[in-house]
C-alpha cells in the first residue's frame, strides 16, 4: 500500500479536499476518491464532520471474513486468528474476561446482539489496542467497580508507540461502558480518531480521555454519573490533555479535535468537559448538567511546572446548567492561560466563548467566581452568551487579560447572600479591553443581593484600561460601580476607558490633567472671578474639551 499523506492542521487550507481524497483513495484501495470539498480557514466548525464523513463513506476493511468468538476458546484466540481487516463478532449474550484482550491488527470488533463483556479482574483493561485501523461497535463493556479509584481499570485503552508513530483511524462507536474505576475510554498518541454515540456511566474518574491526540471527533456521546470515587482528587466527563512531560515533541498538545453534541450529566465534584493546554479544540453544541465546573480550558503541566495554556480554542453553543440554585457550584466556563504574576502571562490562553447558555454557576461566597471566568488571556472574545442566575457574578475578567472583548451578552439575576453581585466585573489589575453592548438585568430571583451592580471596576490601578461602552441595565441595577478614578479627565490621545455612572461621564486612565469638579462661585459674593480662579476654571474646561474630543463628542 502506498503512503497516506493527510493535510496538516494550521496549513494546507484550500487543499484539504484534494489531500483527503487522495488519502482515502489510497487507504480504501478502491480507486474512488471521497469527494471531500476543499476546506478553507473559515470552515473550522465543519472540519470534523467533513473528515468523519469521508472516512465513514470510504473506508472498507481489506478482508470480508467474519469470525464468531463463540467458535474459539476465548476472545483473544479469535482475534489472534483473524486476518487484518476482518471482523471479530461476539454473538452470545455474555462474555467474561480475566485478562486484557490485545488488539494488534486492523480489525472491526462488534456484536450482533449487544454482548455484555465483563472484565472480572480489577486494575486491568478489557481491550488494549496497539494497531491502527481498529473499530469497536455495539459492545457493552463492564468493569468490576466504580466506588473507588483503581488505576489501570479501563474499558478500551489505545496507546500508540509514540507521538511520532501514533495509532491512526481508531473508531469507537455505539458502545456502552460502565463501572470502570479509572477511564471508560483512554487514548494516547492517536490521530484521525472518532469516538461517537457511546453511552458511559458509573465511573470513578473519567469517561472519555485523549492524551496527545491529533485530528479527531468526539460526538454524540452520553456520559453520566462520574462520581470521583474514593482516592480520586478530580474527575471528568471528557478530558483532552497531554502527559506531564516537559517536551511538546514527545507529548504534544491534543489538537484539532471537535467535541460536539455530547451530553455530560453528573460530574458533581469536578469538570464536565476539559482541555489542559489543547490547541484548536472546538467545544460546540454540548449539554453539560450537574457538574462542579461546566467547561474548563486550563493549562497543562510539564514536569510539574505549569507551562502550556489552551490556544485557539472555541467554546460555542453549549448549554451548561449546574443543576443547583444554592450557589454551591463553581464556574460555568473557565478560560485560563499560564502566568507567573499579575500582568505577566507566559503562555496566554486564546480563543472565543460565544453563544452559550449558562445557568446557576458560580460560588456565592467568592467574588472571583461566576458563570464565565478568564485570566492570563490574550484577544479573548466573550460574546452573545445567555447567563442566568450566576453567583455572584456573570462574567469575571479577573486579571492579566489583554485585548479582550465582552459584548452582546445577557446576564440575568446575578445573586448572592451578601457578596457584591455584578453582571461584569473587572476584578483585579492588568485588564485591557472592551465591555460594551451587554444587557444586565433583573429577573425573578429572590436573594439577599440580586444584581446590585451592572459593571464593576474593582481596582483603581492604571493597568485597568478598559473601554466601557453602553451596557443596558434595568432600573433596579446600578449601571456602573468604579474604584474611584472615573471622575478624572485624561489627556491620552485615545481615551483608554469610557464609562458612565449616574449623570456623569468619565475617562479612566493616566496621566490626569484635572479633576472634573464643579466650578465654584466667586470668592466674594457678587464679585467677578479672580485671575487665579479664572485660570483654574479654564484649565478644567480645557481638560474636559480634550477628553470630549478624544471620545468623539466634540471636534
Amino acid at each position: 500500500m502506498a503512503d497516506i499523506n493527510l493535510p496538516v492542521p494550521g496549513s494546507d487550507f484550500n487543499t484539504w479536499g484534494e489531500k483527503l481524497n487522495t488519502a482515502v483513495t489510497v487507504a480504501n484501495d478502491q480507486g474512488e476518491p471521497a469527494n471531500v470539498r476543499n476546506i478553507v480557514s473559515t470552515d473550522i466548525a465543519t472540519v470534523g464532520s467533513d473528515i468523519e464523513g469521508a472516512l465513514s463513506a470510504n473506508y472498507v476493511g481489506k478482508g470480508s471474513q467474519v469470525l464468531d468468538v463463540s467458535d474459539y476458546a476465548d476472545a483473544q484466540t479469535a482475534i489472534d486468528a483473524a486476518p487484518a481487516g476482518s471482523t471479530v463478532r461476539f454473538t452470545t449474550a455474555f462474555h467474561a474476561l480475566t485478562a486484557p484482550v490485545n488488539v494488534n491488527k486492523a480489525l472491526t470488533i462488534d456484536s450482533s446482539r449487544g454482548t455484555q463483556i465483563s472484565q472480572d479482574t480489577a486494575g486491568v483493561a478489557a481491550f488494549d489496542v496497539t494497531a491502527s485501523g481498529v473499530t469497536f461497535r455495539g459492545l457493552r463493556i463492564t468493569g468490576t467497580q466504580f466506588a473507588a479509584l483503581g488505576l489501570g481499570s479501563i474499558g478500551i485503552r489505545a496507546i500508540g508507540p509514540s507521538a511520532a508513530a501514533p495509532i491512526a483511524g481508531l473508531r469507537i462507536e455505539s458502545c456502552t461502558l460502565d463501572a470502570w474505576a479509572h477511564h471508560a475510554i483512554y487514548c494516547q498518541y492517536v490521530t484521525d480518531f472518532a469516538l461517537r454515540s457511546n453511552v458511559i456511566y458509573n465511573m470513578a474518574y473519567a469517561g472519555l480521555t485523549v492524551l496527545s491526540g491529533l485530528r479527531g471527533v468526539v460526538t454524540g456521546n452520553s456520559i453520566s454519573s462520574v462520581i470521583q470515587g474514593t482516592g480520586a482528587v478530580n474527575s471528568y466527563g471528557i478530558l483532552l490533555t497531554r502527559g506531564d512531560i516537559e517536551s511538546l515533541v514527545t507529548d504534544p498538545r491534543t489538537s484539532d479535535v471537535v467535541v460536539s453534541g455530547n451530553v455530560v450529566d453528573g460530574v458533581p465534584s469536578w469538570e464536565g468537559i476539559d482541555t489542559h493546554g489543547g490547541q484548536r479544540i472546538i467545544i460546540t453544541g454540548n449539554t453539560v448538567r450537574d457538574t462542579f465546573v461546566g467547561i474548563a480550558l486550563v493549562p497543562a503541566t510539564g514536569s510539574g511546572v505549569t507551562d502550556y495554556g489552551p490556544i485557539d480554542c472555541i467554546v460555542s453553543g453549549n448549554t451548561i446548567d449546574s443543576g443547583v440554585s444554592d450557589g454551591t457550584r463553581s464556574n460555568g466556563i473557565n478560560f485560563v492561560g499560564v502566568g507567573t504574576s499579575l500582568g505577566t502571562a507566559t503562555d496566554a490562553a486564546t480563543g472565543t466563548i460565544v453563544g452559550n447558555t449558562i445557568r446557576g454557576h458560580g460560588t456565592k461566597t467568592s467574588d472571583t467566581s461566576g458563570a464565565i471566568v478568564a485570566y492570563y488571556t490574550r484577544g479573548l472574545v466573550v460574546s452573545s452568551n445567555q447567563i442566568i442566575e450566576p453567583s455572584p457574578n456573570g462574567i469575571v475578567i479577573y486579571h492579566t487579560n489583554y485585548g479582550y472583548t465582552v459584548s452582546g451578552n445577557t446576564v440575568t439575576d446575578a445573586w448572592s447572600d451578601g457578596t457584591n453581585t455584578t453582571g461584569v466585573i473587572l476584578r483585579s489589575t492588568d485588564n485591557e479591553g472592551l465591555v460594551s453592548g451587554n444587557v444586565l438585568q433583573r429577573g425573578a430571583k429572590i436573594a439577599a443581593s440580586v444584581f446590585a451592580q451592572g459593571v464593576r471596576i474593582a481596582n483603581a490601578s492604571p493597568t485597568v484600561k478598559t473601554i466601557l461602552g453602553p451596557n443596558g441595565t434595568g432600573p433596579a441595577v446600578v449601571p456602573l460601580v468604579d474604584a474611584g478614578n472615573f471622575s478624572e479627565w485624561v489627556t491620552s490621545a485615545s481615551a483608554v476607558s469610557v464609562g458612565r455612572a449616574g449623570a456623569k461621564v468619565g475617562l479612566y486612565g493616566v496621566p490626569v490633567v484635572a479633576r472634573a469638579t464643579a466650578i465654584g462661585s466667586p470668592t466674594v459674593p457678587g464679585a467677578t472671578y479672580s485671575q487665579s480662579e479664572a485660570a483654574s476654571m479654564r484649565a478644567s474646561i480645557d481638560a474636559m474639551r480634550v477628553a470630549l474630543k478624544n471620545i468623539g463628542v466634540t471636534a
